[in-house]
């Protein structure tokens, strides 16, 4: 028989609010600390009350509530990204073997056409600075830059020439 108190607390993660619900149900937290705790049926109750129409909360047991990731919407992602990115306060250098930055370029080179990547100015910018860095780099090498220029032709995807 199992004694923990805290074996049947459960938290309830609102992915539409981003956080813990408080206790009682009143309110939203962001610190665990302060979340709420429920009986796993009271929580069962809420969360499928609260998913009618689509997944707004889910059940955390407490005991796995601080490893508990929550999943990020794609803005959120995107945004908690660009800040983490923005916190670095230094560059990232990279060594590539000439072969390793060969096979990168050609998988840039694939992630270009991608409408999504497309759409974005400022991934494309840096996929095309790569590009260039590496043609610059095979300047001397007129198979490797010829490659590359096929590389850059989308007529020769699947056999379309």
């Amino acid at each position: 028989m199992n004694n923990n108190p805290d074996d049947d607390r459960w938290l309830i993660w609102s992915y539409e609010h981003d956080a813990w619900w408080g206790p009682g149900g009143w309110g939203y937290t962001s610190v665990l600390a302060k979340a709420g705790h429920y009986e796993r049926a009271e929580a069962d109750r809420i969360v499928a009350k609260a998913n009618i129409v689509k997944v707004n909360e889910v059940a955390v047991a407490l005991a796995k509530a601080s490893t508990f990731p929550p999943a990020m919407d794609d803005d959120t992602l995107i945004l908690t990204a660009a800040h983490e990115m923005g916190v670095r306060d230094a560059t990232l250098e990279m060594v590539l073997q000439p072969p390793s930055a060969f096979q990168l370029a050609a998988l840039i080179q694939l992630a270009l056409r991608h409408p999504n990547i497309a759409a974005r100015a400022g991934s494309q910018r840096t996929g095309v600075m790569f590009l260039e860095h590496v043609r610059a780099y095979f300047a001397d090498a007129p198979a490797i830059l010829e490659m590359l220029r096929r590389g850059d032709d989308d007529r020769l995807d699947d056999g379309k020439c």
